[in-house]
């Protein structure tokens, strides 16, 4: 019985020293968010997203994989998912996703077009490109 009091009392007493590592926990998470989505614009803004999206169409099977990894990871910047669909990629992820060979390289084509099919737009063009049967 004295075990089911302690867990419906759950925290016990107010832990001061928690509630600062949350804090700090919320505030690095904030920061690296916002570095990453600079570091996305950035990279896109030098020229990556062709050179990936010619990767998805000519490369090898390894360059595939990392290629749609990259545009999955590119896409969580609203401004690159625009620069993605006109370079070409949405086509270019489809068929990577139905002809390619490697699972790792079909799971980072469906995480590239699930984020980039948060645009309505891009959600015509997936489907345009032929993802759903």
């Amino acid at each position: 019985m004295g075990d089911t009091v302690s867990l419906l009392q759950w925290p016990p007493t107010r832990d001061i020293a928690f509630e600062q590592k949350r804090l700090v926990s919320d505030a690095l998470c904030a920061f690296f968010f916002k570095f990453v989505t600079v570091l996305a614009t950035t990279i896109a803004e030098a020229g990556a997203i062709p050179a990936l999206v010619n990767l998805l169409t000519s490369g090898t099977a390894a360059a595939k994989e990392k290629a749609a990894a990259a545009l999955w990871n590119l896409a969580i910047n609203d401004e690159n998912k625009v620069f993605i669909a006109e370079a070409g990629a949405i086509p270019a992820l489809v068929n990577n996703l139905l002809t390619s060979g490697t699972a790792i390289a079909n799971k980072n084509a469906a995480g590239a077009l699930g984020t980039l099919a948060v645009n309505d737009e891009d959600k015509v063009a997936i489907a345009e490109a032929g993802a759903i049967p």
